[in-house]
């Protein structure tokens, strides 16, 4: 199964597929790969969910890479990252984790990575007790661009 095709397989999501990373508007500017072919399909979860969802820690961004001939998912969170922001975006990978376990089964298959993508300067050393807990989450964290 292909990542758009699991997308439009989830609820709210039939038609949000949208080739390279389009799906993520102005912030794909923080996302690379050596080979942009890779890049199968995005989508704005946030924005797709939102109506059925408003009250929601939602994620932002979901991903389609081809990597050795099979299609994976990278899930991005594009978010500030300051003293508040850890349990927020822990929140959010949470949320998202259970939405791919009860409505989302395909997508879940096929994630292979979460990753918090920092906007603006970042405070924190490489050990620091925040990494250390995002790490602990699964959750890979990295500086503006995040390359896949």
């Amino acid at each position: 199964m292909t990542f758009c095709q699991a997308v439009a397989m989830a609820p709210g999501l039939e038609d949000a597929c949208r080739p390279g990373l389009q799906a993520m508007g102005a912030n794909s500017r923080h996302v690379r790969c050596d080979n942009t072919q890779e890049f199968t399909g995005s989508v704005d979860l946030d924005s797709a969910v939102a109506a059925a969802q408003p009250q929601a820690s939602r994620w932002d961004y979901g991903v389609g890479l081809r990597r050795q001939n099979v299609e994976v998912a990278a899930w991005i969170e594009v978010h500030p990252a300051n003293s508040n922001s850890v349990e927020d975006v822990l929140r959010k990978l949470r949320w998202l984790q259970d939405w791919l376990r009860t409505k989302a089964c395909d997508l879940g298959r096929l994630t292979q990575s979460y990753h918090w993508v920092a906007t603006g300067r970042v405070a924190w050393s490489a050990n620091s007790p925040q990494r250390r807990k995002l790490a602990a989450a699964g959750l890979k964290f990295s500086s503006s661009p995040l390359i896949l």
